[in-house]
């Protein structure tokens, strides 16, 4: 994958595993699955990949959270969203697809481009930046409110010149480009 790290992963045959998902665990992106317990309930697992642990060699574990894990998605993602000002990244299309392992791309209010991803082990989502470096959600707030701040002034002095030039009568010419 572009000289970066290689990974792999062994699933039984009967795991109902897709090659999709494969990919998305060895990406680092858990996914949640669906399992049939010992009394032929339907259940659900989440599935991520247990980065911490290297033979050497590149193999990955793969962690299981179940149905009694206190990981609820929804709730942690009202509450990022909140934090950020994103109300979107909470809605129900949002959920489903991080849940099969796939990322979310979105545009915070500093105008950056980040990607969100599910992270059950340690209860909460990922967020990384456009280059892919992961960022915790201090720094991306630091970086959406150092961008409002520069956002803010000029708007203010415009706003204020503008208001000037009108009170004293003075001619103003607008233009629009193409």
């Amino acid at each position: 994958n572009g000289g970066r790290e290689r990974r792999s992963c062994s699933f039984a045959a009967d795991s109902d595993i897709t090659v999709k998902e494969a990919a998305n665990l060895l990406q680092g992106r858990a996914i949640k699955k669906a399992f049939e317990n010992t009394e032929g309930k339907i259940v659900y697992k989440w599935l991520q990949a247990d980065r911490t642990v290297d033979n050497g060699k590149g193999d990955v574990k793969i962690m299981e959270f179940g149905e009694n894990y206190p990981f609820d998605l929804k709730n942690v993602l009202m509450e990022f969203s909140k934090e950020i000002g994103i109300s979107e990244l909470a809605t129900e299309m949002v959920i489903k697809t991080l849940e099969v392992g796939n990322q979310v791309k979105f545009k915070a209010k500093d105008h950056g481009i980040y990607y969100l991803n599910v992270n059950p082990w340690k209860q909460s989502v990922d967020v990384r930046d456009a280059k892919g470096s992961e960022i915790d959600k201090v720094n991306l707030m630091e970086r959406i409110v150092e961008r409002q701040k520069s956002m803010e002034y000029p708007q203010f002095l415009l706003a204020r010149s503008m208001y000037n030039r009108i009170e004293k009568h003075q001619s103003m010419d607008f233009s629009r480009g193409i």
